[in-house]
């Protein structure tokens, strides 16, 4: 779709591999991270970021205080901020861990 400048963090490097291969040629177009996502240090700043499955999982207060003052320095003024979460109806573990329910 003409993106560019995309960047993909996982905590998981076997994870990382896997959707390089999903992605075939079009894999180095992507900047690979590998990083646990609460104490991750970007070097650049994005207009897009879209957690779709990290913030659930971190469950100490401290980490969640990291996590978003990450977010909030390495978004660009006029970027998006993108986080799925489980609902308070919802699951309390995902894939066998425990994560943090939100209204």
């Amino acid at each position: 779709m003409g993106y560019q400048h995309i960047s993909v963090l996982d905590i998981s490097a076997a994870a990382i591999e896997r959707a390089k291969d999903r992605l075939g040629e079009r894999a180095i177009k992507v900047t690979w991270i590998v990083a646990d996502a609460s104490s991750f240090i970007p070097t650049e700043k994005y207009d897009f970021w879209h957690d779709r499955a990290a913030f659930h999982f971190l469950t100490d207060d401290r980490d969640i205080a990291n996590y978003l003052e990450t977010d909030f320095k390495s978004i660009n003024p006029l970027g998006f901020l993108v986080i799925g979460t489980f609902s308070e109806q919802g699951p309390k573990k995902c894939s066998g861990i425990d994560i943090i329910q939100y209204s």
